[in-house]
């Protein structure tokens, strides 16, 4: 668990020398257990400053007085219930408008003599991304500027801000329909034994909780060493509403898509799931598979369908947002990514093995070209990646597969803790999720 100010006290830097002014932001908790360091930015420093000079003045608006008489009147407006919601709609865009003249003006502030080459502080993801407060770049939406953001390539994001680069704009991203304790599987040997193993970690679980062993390849191993003795094989999903981290991925892409007026593709990796289960039991005796692959897919399409769901109440609250949705029962636009994919995985391939097995690695290669579709899709040479922070990883390779052709940009935030106040809703138990009620 880290936080922005938690780092810079680490490092002996003082909040002053770094580009961070807003305390919500400071202090909100990133559940993520490592990659994070601090960079001195030197190369782009003018973006930082104006970056930094926007926060002040944001800051003194909000201590004006109007602003205040402003934020005051809404205040009491949302205690009384009784209150029309033309009024209160007024005052926020009142509020908005205050904010959004400034964010105009953000990146266009000049600064005068050595000033501009005073070297400040970010925190960097994987040394990939820094951290910023999001307002600067997208305006005053609250519920996307509360926590960091980590942004590669801040020029280029101010630069599109201003509108002083021109693109068709691309946008992907999606949310893992399998998170961890939400998916089981129950192995059944002849010798009587029960073995549970969970699908997002392949680990074996006790009840409620992930084992201690951390090898990925666990589940793998157990049933290749015991596939002869395996008597039959249950799974475990009831899974029917959508965690708060996946209600937020969804939501951040339609209005990010519709602030920089995307195309946008909402990626289920359900084809991938299904590559990994093939992995897991193709050898098997076909009447102990067959029935089992069927139910793994009536699971698989029910999760995908809650998605597709929730995509189009999206697509119907942003309409002018052009979206596409891949997922594996769209048969024409999944030949389309694997006919565009064959043509950069080719040479990396010959490169670059990320696993041995063949069905775990080109589950694997799925994700790392999932980025890319807008490209495969529209030909969009400039995308933006909107996800979690731990997806870093399979973006980076993403870009340096696509090198020359096409562009990506990342934004990448992290999530809230879920209720066991150490990792987010992904990684935890279903006992400690967070779910969408509405």
């Amino acid at each position: 668990m880290h936080t922005l100010r938690e780092i810079l006290h680490q490092s002996q830097i003082e909040i002053s020398q770094s580009v961070y002014r807003n305390s919500a932001l400071l202090d909100f908790v990133m559940p993520v257990d490592d990659g994070f360091e601090l960079s001195k930015v030197n190369l782009k420093t003018r973006t930082w400053q104006k970056i930094r000079s926007y926060q002040d003045t944001i800051q003194n608006l909000c201590n004006s007085a109007e602003y205040q008489r402003l934020s005051t009147e809404l205040a009491n407006l949302q205690n009384n219930e009784h209150e029309k919601n033309e009024k209160k709609a007024e005052l926020r865009a009142k509020i908005r408008q205050m904010k959004s003249d400034i964010a105009g003006k953000a990146f266009q502030i000049n600064f005068p003599g050595a000033n501009q080459n005073e070297p400040v502080y970010a925190i960097t993801y994987k040394s990939g991304t820094a951290a910023i407060d999001l307002e600067e770049i997208i305006g005053t939406h609250n519920e996307l500027t509360s926590h960091p953001w980590f942004l590669s390539d801040i020029d280029w994001f101010a630069g599109l801000k201003n509108n002083t680069q021109a693109h068709d704009l691309g946008m992907e991203g999606g949310y893992c329909i399998l998170g961890t304790d939400e998916m089981l599987f129950h192995i059944f040997l002849h010798n009587g034994e029960e073995h549970i193993f969970d699908f997002n970690t392949m680990q074996e679980m006790t009840i409620g909780s992930v084992l201690s062993s951390k090898v990925e390849t666990a589940f793998w191993d157990f049933v290749q060493q015991n596939k002869n003795s395996i008597e039959r094989v249950s799974i475990e999903c009831d899974k029917d509403k959508l965690t708060t981290d996946e209600y937020q991925e969804l939501y951040y892409l339609f209005r990010l898509a519709d602030f920089y007026k995307a195309k946008l593709v909402v990626s289920i990796p359900d084809m991938s799931y299904e590559k990994t289960f093939i992995n897991l039991f193709d050898h098997l005796p076909a009447e102990l598979f067959e029935p089992l692959h069927k139910k793994f897919l009536e699971h698989l399409d029910r999760l995908s369908d809650i998605c597709i769901q929730w995509t189009e109440k999206f697509k119907n609250q942003f309409p002018e947002v052009e979206t596409a949705i891949f997922h594996r029962r769209d048969p024409e636009f999944l030949n389309l990514f694997y006919e565009c994919r064959s043509k950069y995985l080719n040479d990396y391939m010959k490169r670059h093995l990320t696993q041995n097995r063949d069905g775990r690695r080109d589950a694997i290669m799925d994700y790392i070209c999932m980025p890319a579709l807008p490209f495969y899709k529209w030909g969009m040479k400039e995308i933006i990646e909107v996800n979690r922070l731990e997806e870093y990883p399979s973006i980076e390779k993403s870009r340096r597969i696509h090198k020359g052709s096409v562009r990506i940009h990342s934004m990448l935030f992290p999530q809230e803790a879920s209720g066991n106040g150490r990792t987010s809703c992904f990684y935890a138990g279903r006992e400690y999720k967070k779910h969408i009620t509405i």
